[in-house]
């Protein structure tokens, strides 16, 4: 999954530098990072080797899918992704 991963991640920054997709507004940006921190604080109180890189993927996969273009947008444990 790592390699397939590293694939998508670099479609999407292909996809944000020929103006493809845009990335979030700064505001939209810095809330997401509040909100990174408070879960990794919160993983941290829970256990303090938690890796420290982990993003919360549910929320981070669906944009990333989009902004590569991959049409997987749909991928995870919600009822979009059993729709189809």
């Amino acid at each position: 999954n790592g390699f397939s991963f590293s694939d998508v991640i670099s479609m999407a920054v292909s996809n944000v530098f020929r103006s493809v997709e845009r990335l979030p507004s700064v505001e939209e940006m810095e809330r997401w990072t509040d909100g990174k921190h408070r879960f990794t604080a919160q993983r941290w109180k829970l256990d303090p080797t938690t890796d420290l890189s982990a993003v919360r993927t549910w929320e981070f996969q669906p944009w990333l899918h989009r902004a590569a273009g991959t049409g997987m947008e749909n991928l995870g444990w919600g009822w979009k992704g059993w729709k189809g």
